[in-house]
């Protein structure tokens, strides 16, 4: 094992672990990549779609140490300057971790432990607590409810904005989720604007809503980063940096692969995933089965985090469990 310190540009939530992959070499989209970064070749869409966090040289110049760490925030990436050695090969399973700024190049079996072993998957498992009320299982701990805000098709984007504005204020601190209503590109994007400028004075997050299929997506994450450059380019005052996430509520998405690193958080909605997999109004028929395919769907979604909504019919067993093995952020109502 080889442990490289550096300056950290951007720093992710928790480490994350992935194969060491050269800008410029082919990528492989079903392999979590940390980019190595020379400086010189265009982070094109393919790389950033299946990368878990960048490393770059400390001695790039400013502007491109400054491209390089306000992609990383944009897209959410933890990004790590270190100095370049030939122990950082392509290939090369490593463990990048941005809050002590270190990178573990091919790491030995008690540094992956330390930071993946089952003691620490537990310690993570419990920091949510249960509390079981009149047959409904909820988080005890009410920072993990959250408040969701959407408009209705009157407002436009300036009365969107100003909307929003208004809910901060009076929810002073609160972690507040807007939706951006993916309906069609148009309402999409004023939308999108919309939360954005927000996001300057609330603490906000985006969620996608109306996404049906993977492609659609994969159509929205461009989008997301297009407002991005409309808004810089209008010298509008904006906070592009918030967490983004997509609403999961048709089987077409709970089956795909979550794969793009743009996105925060997923929020899956167990009652309509349930009555599309089950075509049934039932709240018990297909319970079981529901559970299970929204645990695979967290496990691929390689640290993510993932929220829940639509609980309240769920039997305490089945959401008992299956928050025992999700571990949600955020449940919503």
């Amino acid at each position: 094992m080889i442990e490289c310190s550096g300056v950290c540009y951007f720093k992710g939530a928790e480490a994350v672990t992935g194969r060491l992959c050269q800008s410029g070499k082919p990528v492989s989209r079903d392999t979590a990549q940390i980019l190595l970064w020379n400086g010189k070749d265009e982070l094109s869409e393919a790389m950033l779609s299946s990368a878990v966090g960048v490393v770059f040289p400390n001695d790039l110049g400013e502007s491109a140490i400054e491209k390089a760490s306000r992609l990383a925030e944009f897209c959410r990436l933890p990004a790590l300057g270190v100095n370049f050695s030939p122990a950082l090969a392509n290939d090369s399973i490593a463990i990048l971790d941005s809050a002590h700024s270190k990178l573990y190049v091919n790491p030995d079996l008690e540094t992956i432990n330390c930071y993946f072993g089952a003691h620490t998957r537990q310690a993570k498992r419990n920091t949510n607590t249960l509390l079981e009320t009149s047959g409904t299982v909820r988080v005890a701990d009410t920072t993990h409810c959250g408040l969701v805000a959407g408009r209705t098709h009157e407002l436009d984007e300036q009365k969107y904005y100003e909307y929003l504005c208004e809910l901060a204020d009076t929810n002073t601190g609160a972690e507040l989720v807007a939706c951006a209503n993916a309906c069609d590109s148009d309402r999409f994007i004023s939308d999108t604007r919309a939360i954005y400028r927000a996001g300057v004075w609330g603490k906000f997050s985006l969620l996608c809503t109306c996404v049906c299929t993977p492609e659609h997506a994969d159509e929205l994450v461009m989008l997301l980063h297009k407002v991005f450059c409309m808004l810089e380019d209008e010298g509008r005052e904006f906070n592009g940096f918030i967490p983004k996430g997509i609403l999961v509520d048709t089987p077409l998405l709970l089956l795909s692969k979550p794969k793009h690193s743009v996105i925060d958080f997923f929020c899956l909605d167990f009652e309509r995933l349930r009555k599309g997999l089950s075509a049934s109004q039932d709240p018990r028929v297909g319970e079981t089965d529901t559970a299970r395919y929204i645990e695979e769907f967290a496990k691929k979604a390689r640290g993510a985090r993932i929220s829940l909504r639509g609980t309240d019919n769920a039997r305490p067993n089945v959401l008992s469990e299956l928050l025992e093995t999700v571990a949600p952020h955020r449940i919503y109502k």
